[in-house]
């Protein structure tokens, strides 16, 4: 895969059982668009790595040390079967030809994620998926200030009972009825540019697919492609329950 040294860098934001995983399998149908879930390599290493002036083997193998390490500690070690083993990784990054800085290693890992849509021969946006950094919004956007969040929002009923279905939620309304509050209001109340953020509701992404994801292909700035949820590895299992209520 040819990562384009110009790449965009943009953030899928959201809660849970909000629609960021279907997005995220939609977007990955685009020829130009590498759309990665919760692996957001540079924020898991940006406070040890970022000033790093020259990385040589031993700093190259301390990071992807530490990068294992981090993701052990996710959901029982889940991100690793994303990679391949250390030793390839750190083959790899020391077998690019150009200079290398943080940012670069991270792209070059983003390039190794297990996953079919790797194959692309050019990437130019890059997209986290995250439903964990939405109080980070606005440190994102100050870092980063041309970065571009797509906001994903759930009616807040049906992301509770959602959540309270796939027992990922306490059963207690109240207390998910307040999470839910917080955990949109970073979103909702950034101090953005409303040209870098975009507002999706879950309801019309199921609804009117085809209408939300041409906006978001807008909004980032690529080639409008109009079949990108005519790929059956999109369909998620919560998609397919709404499909049916439809019926």
């Amino acid at each position: 895969m040819n990562l384009n040294k110009n790449i965009t860098n943009h953030y899928i934001l959201s809660r849970n059982r909000s629609g960021s995983t279907l997005l995220n399998n939609l977007l990955n149908n685009h020829p130009n668009i590498l759309s990665i879930s919760e692996l957001n390599i540079y924020w898991l290493l940006k406070c040890d790595y970022e000033n790093v002036n020259q990385f040589d083997t031993i700093t190259i193998k301390k990071l992807i040390d530490d990068l294992f390490f981090v993701l052990g500690k996710k959901r029982d070690g889940f991100y690793m079967f994303m990679l391949p083993s250390k030793v390839e990784l750190i083959e790899t990054i020391l077998n690019h030809k150009n200079p290398l800085d943080f940012l670069i290693i991270c792209r070059i890992i983003n390039s190794k994620i297990k996953a079919t849509f790797n194959e692309k021969k050019q990437i130019t946006t890059l997209v986290n998926k995250e439903i964990s950094l939405n109080h980070l919004i606005d440190k994102i956007h100050h870092h980063s200030p041309k970065t571009k969040f797509v906001l994903l929002v759930r009616n807040h009923r049906a992301n509770i009972y959602s959540s309270l279905k796939f027992n990922s939620a306490r059963k207690n309304y109240i207390y998910e009825a307040k999470r839910w509050t917080l955990d949109l209001k970073p979103l909702i109340k950034s101090n953005i540019p409303q040209d870098l953020k975009l507002i999706i509701k879950y309801e019309d992404l199921i609804l009117d697919t085809g209408s939300c994801l041409e906006k978001i292909q807008l909004f980032l700035g690529v080639k409008i492609i109009e079949n990108l949820s005519s790929n059956p590895l999109a369909i998620t299992t919560e998609l397919l329950d709404e499909l049916a209520k439809k019926k």
